[in-house]
């Protein structure tokens, strides 16, 4: 048992590295694509996706340390945004190509979206309730 639990702590501490390092070449990369384009003089919609990209790899860091899981609606943004990315600098491919990555983009959003419609609804009645007096709270509160 004693075996088990230091393995676990080992793979976690692990895990913990990885993600601290995961977090550090964002960062880099964030600082890499900005002095590129301070030096080009000029940002392109691909410069703003990949800095979106960037964004989004930090939240999932960030969503994991908050809550030690990743909301399955993150990679999935983080997919969506990569395959934008990737329409609008191959723009000499083939239609068919284009078709295929929209088709996926969809797939992806569409997926959000029933990843989102069922967990809205497997809410437990007691959670329900105490967002309904929260937003009740805070709609009271707006109107001062």
């Amino acid at each position: 048992m004693k075996i088990e639990l230091g393995f676990l702590k080992i793979i976690h501490q692990v895990e913990s590295i990885f993600l601290l390092a995961i977090a550090l070449f964002t960062v880099i990369g964030v600082g890499k694509e900005i002095y590129l384009i301070a030096v080009r003089r000029d940002v392109g919609l691909q410069d703003l996706l990949l800095m979106f990209l960037y964004v989004e790899v930090l939240a999932m860091v960030g969503a994991y340390y908050d809550s030690k899981q990743v909301p399955i609606t993150l990679p999935i943004f983080i997919a969506i945004t990569a395959l934008a990315r990737a329409m609008i600098l191959q723009k000499d491919q083939e239609p068919l190509n284009i078709i295929y990555q929209a088709s996926a983009i969809l797939i992806l959003a569409l997926a959000s979206v029933a990843v989102n419609y069922r967990a809205g609804r497997a809410v437990p009645a007691v959670d329900q309730e105490a967002r309904k007096e929260s937003q009740g709270s805070r709609l009271g509160s707006d109107d001062r």
